[in-house]
C-alpha cells in the first residue's frame, strides 16, 4: 500500500459512532463530527455510571434514544447532518440486531416464532424515539400472525384467520418472555456503543 492509499483509508476526523465505512457519507461535516465525536464520548461516560445488569429492554433503548437525541442537538441547526448521522446510526443499531436475532438456535417451533416475532420487532423499531415496548411487542406479534394468514389462499384464508383471532391472545401472554431475548439482544447493543469500538462483529 502506498503511503497516498493509506492516506485514503484514515478519516479527516476520529468519530467512532460513525462506523468507518460510512464516514465519507458525512465527509463535509468536518466540524460536526467533531461535535459528534465529543458528544458520543459525553454521553458514553454518563452511561458508564447506570446500573448494566437487572434493567428491562425499555431502560437500555432509552438510553440509546439519549444519545439519538444528543446527536441532534449535536448538530444545532444542521438538519441534514442530524438526520443523516442518525440514520447511519440506527442502520447500524438495527444491523447489529439482527445478527443477533439470526444467531438464535431454531431447536424447536417456539424459538422459529420467538426469531419472527424479533425480526419484527427490530425492523420496525424507531431508535430516535421514546416507545412502549410490550406495545411495539405486541405489534410484532400481530403482524407476525397476520403475516401467517396471507399465506393461506382461497376458503382456508378466513378460517386460519378466525383461528388465528382466537389464538392471538395466548401469543400475547408471551411478550414478557420474548421481551427477555430482547432486552438480552439490546443490553449487548448497548454495551457495545460502551466500547472503543461500538461496530465490531464480535
Amino acid at each position: 500500500m502506498t503511503p497516498v492509499d493509506s492516506a485514503r483509508n484514515v478519516p479527516l476526523v476520529w468519530c467512532p459512532i460513525i462506523p468507518l465505512d460510512k464516514i465519507d457519507e458525512l465527509s463535509d461535516y468536518e466540524e460536526e463530527l467533531r461535535t459528534l465525536a465529543d458528544v458520543y464520548d459525553d454521553w458514553a461516560a454518563s452511561m458508564r455510571g447506570k446500573p448494566i445488569t437487572g434493567g428491562e429492554v425499555g431502560i437500555y433503548l432509552d438510553r440509546i434514544r439519549i444519545l439519538m437525541f444528543r446527536v441532534g442537538v449535536a448538530s444545532g441547526t444542521n438538519r441534514e447532518f442530524a438526520e443523516k448521522a442518525q440514520s447511519i446510526i440506527s442502520d447500524e443499531l438495527r444491523k447489529q440486531a439482527m445478527r443477533s436475532v439470526k444467531a438464535i438456535w431454531e431447536d424447536s417451533k417456539s424459538k422459529r416464532v420467538m426469531k419472527n416475532i424479533l425480526n419484527n420487532f427490530f425492523s420496525d423499531i424507531r431508535f430516535t424515539r421514546d416507545i412502549d415496548p410490550v406495545e411495539e411487542m405486541e405489534k410484532a406479534v400481530t403482524k407476525s400472525l397476520k403475516s401467517k394468514s396471507t399465506k393461506v389462499l382461497g376458503s382456508k384464508r378466513k378460517d386460519l384467520a378466525r383461528r388465528t383471532e382466537k389464538k392471538s391472545s395466548v401469543d400475547v401472554k408471551s411478550v414478557r418472555a420474548i421481551l427477555v431475548e430482547a432486552t438480552r439482544i439490546v443490553l449487548r447493543i448497548y454495551m457495545k456503543l460502551l466500547s472503543p469500538d461500538p461496530w465490531s462483529l464480535d
